[in-house]
């Protein structure tokens, strides 16, 4: 049998402390709103399309215009992204992003998570993401959670990363879906890209509209050194 060194012993009883804190309020991440394309800055024709999409409805063509995930563009959040324009984004630092889903009600959605700005710092991280089950709901594979750990992290990998999974009860009725990513076998840094991804269920009675995904992460490095993780969260978009 092998022998868990003692780096990955440090690592894996971190994890369990983020696991058991994580939901307890990190600081949010610092979204850069208005940055539509994602290469950390905000132009000139991103303002004008967040200026024809407050004029219209959605957020299609700038989900990032969308700070509050409402589902539209207000005055306040061009005003944000002005700012950005001329001061330039800040530097979120590591975070894990949750790409939006989409469906009807009934359908089922997949949502996929990915890490940026780690920069091989983090080797174990941890993610709780809440969401209100009279909207959406994780759909369940057997007792577990319905995700899939990402193929080039997962047990075949070189990281032989694997996932720890739980439902938890929230607050105003929530319920939260907990992550964790961590090896047991080997020490090596989790690298920027695809992290796992996870099925939800739309119920069949729910509004048109956006289900949130509050996301609130945490993750460790090599020596077990907690290092903060930012989540913007996610949302998925309910329409016929």
């Amino acid at each position: 049998m092998r022998t868990m060194s003692r780096r990955s012993v440090r690592v894996t009883a971190v994890l369990v402390l983020l696991l058991a804190r994580v939901g307890a309020g990190a600081a949010p991440a610092q979204a850069c709103v208005g940055d539509c394309n994602e290469d950390s800055s905000v132009t000139v024709d991103e303002i004008v399309t967040l200026v024809s999409l407050a004029l219209t409805t959605g957020t299609t063509g700038c989900a990032a215009g969308d700070a509050n995930a409402d589902d539209t563009i207000t005055v306040d959040e061009i005003v944000r992204a002005g700012n950005h324009a001329l001061t330039g984004c800040p530097d979120p630092g590591p975070r894990i992003t949750l790409a939006e889903g989409r469906g009807a009600p009934g359908a089922e959605v997949v949502v996929a998570a990915a890490l940026a700005g780690a920069a091989n710092r983090l080797f174990a991280a941890s993610i709780d993401i809440a969401y209100d089950p009279r909207q959406v709901a994780v759909r369940r594979s057997g007792a577990e959670p319905d995700c899939s750990i990402d193929p080039s992290l997962g047990p075949a990998s070189a990281s032989r990363k694997q996932l720890l999974l739980a439902i938890l009860p929230g607050r105003d009725g929530r319920e939260i879906l907990r992550v964790g990513l961590l090896s047991f076998t080997t020490v090596r840094s989790i690298p920027d890209g695809p992290l796992f991804t996870c099925r939800f269920t739309i119920d069949a009675g729910a509004p048109e509209g956006v289900a949130r995904l509050d996301g609130v992460a945490d993750g460790a490095d090599a020596i077990g050194t907690t290092i903060a993780v930012g989540s913007p969260g996610g949302r998925i978009v309910v329409a016929r």
